[in-house]
């Protein structure tokens, strides 16, 4: 499966020729003819978007496997069948590393090849098999840390992975990572600054390992993340792997009950389906793909048929924000926007009437936390503003007043007083805060001028004005103020 142009698609395996469907709203659209016009191209096993094309890889026992590239409207063979070679029976994976196209192909024969397109011509980039033609698979690829990832399929001594930097090849792991019974690398993904990889092991179950890719190789911090086979070893694959809601998920082939989804929070994994999505002869979770909010894993059925199966974050809501208060001219670090369903790198503002203030360095910690700073000018208005979060797919929650502006120097006005004969007025001034405050007094006096008395007022503490100190004492206008 892939995303292209904001839309799903999903490749089919027959036995009249696979196919390649799109997801438009809630409907499905074939958008390929059967086997790309030729019945033996029976599955499109690999998919992958470049340079606004959408290109997939075909299985072809016959004459070799066939890449074809789809604009939007139609489609094109893009390399001669197999590249030249029969026995490359399967394109069995696809990567974009830098401008270019990868594909990893299947060859029982010589062993597994890397070809690389750059839009016009192919070039083979590794030896036959590595080096190895028991390595008769580059079954899964991945890019982390400015390198390309291939893994292999090695029944002899067990699967390998390769690092290419673009110039050339090295292994980056033990074979089988220690274990010949690890037949395969079945799935890749990059997670939490990790390269993860799955394996087949049709004896203890499929593993996941982790590394951070060290520069030298082979890695030596490969560590594996999970208990075998989840916990049973009829879960004996790990064929697909996607990053989603902040958790990297891994479906799995089960040859009894089902395939199962496990998500994993960088601790722990947990189960996210139930066994084969409520039908055994869902096999496998052959496929994953992310689009916007919606996680969709393709699984393999002989019986009935494939089947997509969709979760998806819920719209946004939003519960607090703190801190909930800025001054003007400030820069305010949120440390906790707390609500439900974030995702991706959501749009979060502040909103007044028509006046917007959006906010900077926004991070989805969690999907139920994100922390941004809000830069708040000086010239805004005070008072509450509405707090509002935006998902990349347009879905939006608002918490109403979530928010208040002030003034960090804020005036007070006072009712009308006078000094003339028979008044005394006062003022009294309190200071709330941990600091001393600077305030400044303006009388505002009935003949049309000011006069301004300047007093500091200490912390935690109030002090008081006797205005005639300032004023004096007259009986006209000059000594009426406000």
């Amino acid at each position: 499966m892939a995303v292209f142009n904001g839309k799903t698609y999903a490749g089919t395996s027959s036995a009249v020729g696979c196919a390649v469907w799109r997801r438009d709203s809630s409907a499905w659209t074939k958008v390929s003819t059967d086997g790309f016009g030729d019945c033996d191209n029976d599955t499109a096993r690999c998919m992958a978007v470049q340079g606004g094309y959408l290109y997939a890889g075909t299985s072809n026992q016959l004459t070799g496997c066939e890449v074809w590239r789809y604009n939007g409207s139609a489609w094109a063979q893009v390399n001669v069948d197999g590249f030249g070679d029969p026995g490359n029976t399967v394109a069995s994976s696809m990567a974009v590393f830098g401008s270019n196209l990868y594909v990893g192909t299947s060859n029982t024969a010589t062993g597994c090849e890397v070809w690389r397109y750059d839009g016009g011509s192919w070039t083979q980039v590794n030896a036959d098999g590595f080096g190895d033609p028991t390595n008769t698979v580059a079954g899964s690829m991945a890019v982390f840390d400015s390198n390309l990832f291939t893994g292999t399929s090695n029944t002899a001594t067990g699967c390998e992975v390769w690092r290419f930097d673009g110039i050339g090849f090295s292994q980056v792991n033990a074979d089988g990572f220690g274990d010949a019974g690890n037949h395969a690398t079945s799935s890749m993904a990059v997670y939490q600054s990790g390269l993860f990889v799955g394996t087949l092991n049709a004896i203890a179950g499929g593993e996941v390992w982790r590394t951070t890719g060290p520069d030298e190789a082979p890695f030596s911090d490969w560590t594996q993340v999970n208990a075998n086979g989840f916990g049973s070893a009829q879960n004996r694959s790990v064929d697909s792997m996607a990053v989603f809601n902040l958790r990297l998920h891994a479906g799995t082939t089960k040859t009894s009950f089902g395939a199962e989804v496990w998500q994993y929070d960088g601790i722990a994994w947990s189960q996210s389906n139930t066994d084969g999505f409520g039908d055994v002869d869902n096999l496998s979770v052959r496929s994953m793909v992310v689009n916007g909010p919606n996680l969709f894993a393709g699984t393999l059925n002989g019986v009935t048929g494939c089947e997509i199966w969709r979760t998806s974050i819920p719209p946004p809501a939003i519960t607090s924000i703190t801190p909930a208060t800025g001054a003007l001219g400030s820069t305010v670090s949120v440390s906790d926007l707390a609500g439900t369903g974030f995702y991706g790198e959501p749009r979060v503002e502040l909103i007044n009437g028509q006046a917007t203030i959006t906010a900077t360095d926004v991070s989805v910690i969690s999907s139920t936390r994100v922390t941004c700073k809000l830069t708040i000018p000086g010239d805004v208005q005070t008072g509450l503003w509405d707090v509002r979060v935006q998902n990349p797919d347009g879905q939006s929650a608002q918490l109403d007043d979530g928010f208040r502006v002030y003034d960090p120097t804020p005036t007070f006005y006072f009712a009308e007083g006078t000094c003339r004969p028979d008044f005394d007025p006062y003022i009294c001034v309190q200071n709330p805060g941990s600091s001393e405050a600077a305030v400044t007094i303006t009388y505002m006096k009935g003949d049309g001028t000011t006069s301004e008395e300047q007093i500091t007022v200490g912390a935690n503490s109030r002090s008081t004005v006797r205005v005639k100190d300032t004023l004096g004492e007259a009986d006209d206008p000059a000594h009426d103020f406000s």
